[in-house]
């Protein structure tokens, strides 16, 4: 079966399809808040119709990066800061595929912001989580786009001069017209948000951009800025879902 004859079939879809038959170790640390969001993506999926063959997962470099590793469909693991290009010309190749594209905070926000603002101008329609930690975790705790000001790292040890990067702002400037964030700690409202941001394609053009956070961080405060309107919270799933302006 090709993906494209695939695609349209209707039949019962488990959750459990798609965790990979032999699934690898996780590299994520204990505790971290990927694994909800990996957990919600996987009940979102089937409850919107799509299986494996219907999906690809497009990611980033990081943690995040990890994410299409324990998820069964097909999936591109894309250099820093690409997924989002790798995702749209996908989607343009294939428009009846789900895609859907991830990447941190420093590879959505930062050396791939550009993509992430013209993604949200052109209004393609897809699917882009943002896992959001405000610090460039894999590679021990560097300032990221959304780092506060004053936070301490190791590229700032005196501080961030810096005000962080307002992606909600950045957004809304650029033609979004869904904006939502959700917690990672809370995974059936993560699932529902998901949800919505996967179905967010009334029109035949509609980009979806989910923002995720992680609950590992080197430093105790829990404000963050995002693509989102809710209360912050220590460990989130934010989205993003822009529909184009009539």
């Amino acid at each position: 079966m090709s993906t494209f004859s695939a695609i349209g079939e209707e039949r019962e879809i488990d959750r459990d399809e798609y965790t990979p038959s032999v699934e690898p170790q996780p590299t994520w640390c204990p505790g971290c808040g990927d694994f909800s969001v990996l957990k919600a993506l996987k009940q979102a999926l089937p409850e919107v119709g799509r299986t494996p063959e219907e999906t690809l997962l497009c990611t980033g470099i990081g943690c995040s990066g990890k994410l299409n590793s324990y998820l069964d469909s097909y999936g591109f693991h894309t250099i820093h800061g690409r997924s989002l290009p790798v995702a749209r010309a996908a989607k343009l190749a294939n428009p009846d595929l789900e895609v859907i594209a991830a990447g941190g905070d420093g590879d959505g926000y930062g050396i791939g912001g550009n993509h992430f603002l013209h993604t949200a101008r052109e209004n393609h329609d897809m699917t882009y989580i943002v896992f959001n930690n405000e610090i460039f975790g894999l590679t021990k705790g560097q300032t990221s786009p959304t780092s506060p000001k004053g936070h301490t790292s190791k590229t700032q040890p005196s501080g961030s001069a810096k005000e962080p990067l307002k992606p909600l702002s950045l957004s809304l400037n650029a033609g979004a017209s869904y904006v939502a964030r959700t917690a990672a700690v809370n995974p059936n409202q993560a699932k529902e948000i998901l949800i919505e941001a996967i179905e967010h394609d009334a029109s035949p053009t509609s980009t979806s951009s989910l923002s995720v956070r992680r609950g590992t961080r080197t430093r105790a405060s829990t404000s963050r800025t995002s693509t989102s309107t809710s209360p912050t919270t220590t460990s989130s799933t934010r989205r993003t879902a822009w529909r184009p302006r009539r």
